[in-house]
């Protein structure tokens, strides 16, 4: 039944259809790891991290006009879980500090986050520091930018159960972006 012209054509094709199979093989290993956007494992360790700070300074704009930062203070350390109290007042001065900038009152102006980044994340076993740069406004009459300021700071944290939480901070700089320079 077979004969000679029949496995002649087999073997014809099937060797370049197994080059290629192994090709396309190679070549997808090549794409996947070139392509691979899985984080470096100091990433892993400051994602956390990050996440934490940007979502307490995330909660700022909302509770800086009626002073309620109960939700800020869910990313906070308490004393007794090894919080700087002064560390802490620290990032609540400049809070106080910025409501006063512009001549609109503070307590009817809204605040905006423009932007906000985390950088120079270190780990020492509990213990951990990051810097912060706050970029906000202060918004008047719906729409009127009021004061616009900058604030950086280094933040020091706590990890207390598996979450991080800010535990002090040292004293912001703060700059006044529509200041004028004297």
């Amino acid at each position: 039944m077979w004969n000679n012209r029949s496995r002649k054509g087999w073997r014809g094709w099937f060797l370049p259809v197994l080059l290629l199979a192994g090709l396309t093989l190679a070549l997808a290993a090549c794409d996947a790891s070139a392509g691979s956007t899985a984080p470096a494992p100091a990433d892993d360790a400051a994602r956390p991290i990050e996440d934490q700070l940007q979502n307490a300074f995330g909660a700022l704009p909302d509770e800086m006009a009626n002073q309620d930062f109960s939700g800020f203070e869910q990313y906070t350390a308490t004393t007794a879980q090894g919080a700087d109290k002064e560390g802490l007042n620290q990032i609540f001065a400049w809070i106080q500090e910025v409501r006063q900038k512009g001549d609109a009152p503070a307590d009817t102006s809204e605040y905006k986050l423009n932007e906000l980044r985390v950088s120079n994340i270190e780990t020492q076993g509990n213990d951990a520091t990051a810097h912060v740069y706050v970029d906000m406004s202060k918004i008047a009459d719906g729409d009127v930018v009021n004061a616009a300021f900058i604030v950086e700071q280094d933040i020091a944290l706590v990890q207390v159960d598996g979450q991080w939480l800010i535990s002090g901070a040292d004293v912001a700089q703060i700059t006044d972006v529509l200041a004028t320079p004297s």
